[in-house]
């Protein structure tokens, strides 16, 4: 975030955030949606949400900055960079929360961005790069899909979504209305990745993991992606004794079908998922261990420097003592020699000699401190001298630790690679022959289910079928005795019938025959002249003669 800034100031500024402030700004956060009934109902676009947004735009206010609220209801603060034309760096998260949600979630994000920036401004840090201060709008899930605001900016919030109900039955556009925003222009919110350069969001740990293993802070390298379906299967009804397997339509078990396909799927999805972990944890090892090479870096470098300001005082110290032990040897030995010559002028050249021997002494006395003096420039340029010595081999020893050390990460870094590497595969492999024995005795006892589902059904089948054929026979032989009785009855009736119709139609053509003879005969007895006695003769004749018999009505 500092851009060119050395670790060490980096330090610097890490030790000027204020902390003390950080939590007054938590405490008087809390006040904001406090329930009755626990924990904190800010809930988004809900009045509590609105107060919350506003105490953030008058802090960031507060402290010099610009600040804006988009299309969506984020609420955006910004600290220019001092080069014009830099990507911004994002800090943030979301104040919103679910009903009688914590006072952390989120919110120590925003709120620490907030401290980054107070910190800036106080101290007048200048960065290249601008920073920007985003708090997310409807976070939580309680608007229809959640992450409203972070998808609006990300130009992937889905339109209908706005004619989505809520938790409380109201759309996301009646919501937004309530708080003072148009729905129909969300996509002013819509910025362009290129505007960022980074993203760094400070969020507390919700699983309980760096806690349980003591660790204080840990980097984020994946997120849970949940993803919802609504399935039906649709069955037949049938009774549950006699149907066989084959011929139901269960709708439980093709349930069991798919979730033993969605298993196989999900077997595949292990497989790949364990692939991308080995590779997640290669890359989190090597990131650790390069840490943790840098820190040794860091703290061999701190050691050696107060190991050579400590040699360096201890060296100067010990030039000190001997530097004051030869003068102190030396103006001994010139004191000495000087009241020698002293005493022995004083003895042979009286008073006379007394003054050339105070005059040689005051001589003897210059020359010590002219070689005093020498000695101590000397002893000084030596000082030097051996100090730029010593910090030429420092840095040597250093370059060269740097050296032996970046091999030696280099060679552990292929092991731990080739490593890696190798347990990944035979974990493919053990993964790979498990899955494929499981899914063989699947396919095994799939086949043996199969089968025996089709002998039964041929069995029950050709049963079925036996019995069919002998109704049908029975039935048959029965139609065709009804029918043969019945044939047999309009038959003989018919013939009766016919008989009677066949009588009757002689009788009548003989009585008409009959009659037409008599009418002929009669017709001729009247033409004979002397009809009178012919006719008398006729009519008696007629009378007493009998009708001669009919052989047809005999055999009749």
């Amino acid at each position: 975030m500092l851009g060119s800034a050395s670790q060490s100031e980096t330090a610097k500024l890490i030790a000027l955030l204020d902390g003390a402030r950080l939590e007054r700004d938590l405490a008087a956060f809390a006040e904001i949606g406090r329930s009755a009934a626990g924990g904190y109902d800010r809930i988004a676009y809900s009045p509590a949400d609105r107060e919350a947004r506003n105490w953030l735009i008058r802090e960031i206010r507060g402290i010099g900055l610009d600040v804006r609220e988009d299309a969506v209801g984020n609420v955006i603060g910004r600290r220019a960079g001092t080069e014009p034309g830099r990507k911004a760096i994002a800090l943030g998260s979301h104040t919103d929360s679910v009903p009688s949600g914590g006072n952390y979630d989120g919110v120590l994000g925003v709120l620490g961005g907030l401290a980054v920036l107070r910190t800036l401004q106080a101290h007048n840090v200048q960065l290249r790069h601008p920073v920007e201060l985003i708090d997310f709008a409807a976070e939580e899930a309680t608007m229809p899909g959640g992450t409203v605001g972070s998808r609006a900016m990300a130009g992937l919030l889905l339109p209908e979504l706005l004619d989505a109900r809520a938790f409380d039955g109201q759309t996301l556009a009646e919501h937004m209305r309530a708080f003072g925003l148009d729905p129909a222009h969300w996509r002013r919110a819509q910025r362009a990745a290129e505007d960022f350069s980074a993203y760094l969001e400070l969020h507390i740990e919700q699983g309980g993991v760096l806690e349980a293993e003591g660790i204080p802070i840990g980097v984020v390298a994946g997120i849970v992606g949940i993803r919802r379906y609504a399935v039906t299967y649709h069955g037949v009804a049938n009774h549950a004794g006699t149907t066989p397997m084959a011929a139901r339509k269960d709708a439980l078990a093709k349930w069991s079908e798919e979730l033993d396909a969605i298993g196989v799927r999900a077997s595949h999805a292990a497989a790949e998922s364990i692939g991308h972990t080995s590779e997640w944890l290669q890359q989190e090892a090597r990131a650790r261990l390069q840490a943790l090479v840098e820190q040794s870096f860091v703290t061999a470098e701190a050691g050696f420097g107060q190991r050579s300001a400590e040699t360096a005082q201890r060296f100067e110290a010990q030039l000190a003592a001997q530097s004051a032990a030869h003068l102190g040897q030396i103006r001994a030995q010139v004191e000495g020699i000087a009241g020698e010559v002293t005493g022995y002028t004083r003895t042979e050249l009286d008073r006379a000699a007394e003054a050339a021997a105070a005059s040689f002494g005051q001589l003897l006395h210059e020359v010590s401190e002219r070689e005093t003096t020498q000695f101590a420039a000397s002893t000084a340029t030596t000082r030097r001298e051996r100090s730029e010595e010593f910090d030429h081999a420092t840095q040597e020893l250093l370059h060269q630790l740097d050296l032996n050390a970046f091999s030696s990460v280099e060679r552990f870094r292929a092991q731990m690679a080739s490593q890696w590497e190798a347990s990944v595969g035979e974990g493919r492999a053990a993964l790979g022959q498990e899955f494929a024995s499981a899914l063989e005795g699947f396919r095994n006892e799939r086949n043996e289910h199969q089968n025996q589902w089709t002998a039964q059904l041929e069995r029950v089948s050709g049963e079925a079928a036996a019995k069919f054929q002998d109704r049908l026979q029975t039935t048959a032989d029965s139609w065709v005795m009804a029918s043969v009785r019945r044939l047999n009855e309009h038959g003989q009736n018919g013939i009766e019938s016919l008989l009677r119709s066949a009588d009757q139609a002689l009788r009548d053509s003989c009585s008409k025959v009959f009659d037409g003879l008599a009418q002929m005969l009669r017709e001729r007895a009247t033409s004979v002249a002397g009809a009178g006695n012919v006719a008398g003769y006729t009519q008696a004749a007629n009378r007493d003669t009998p009708e001669p018999p009919n052989p047809r009505h005999e055999a009749l």
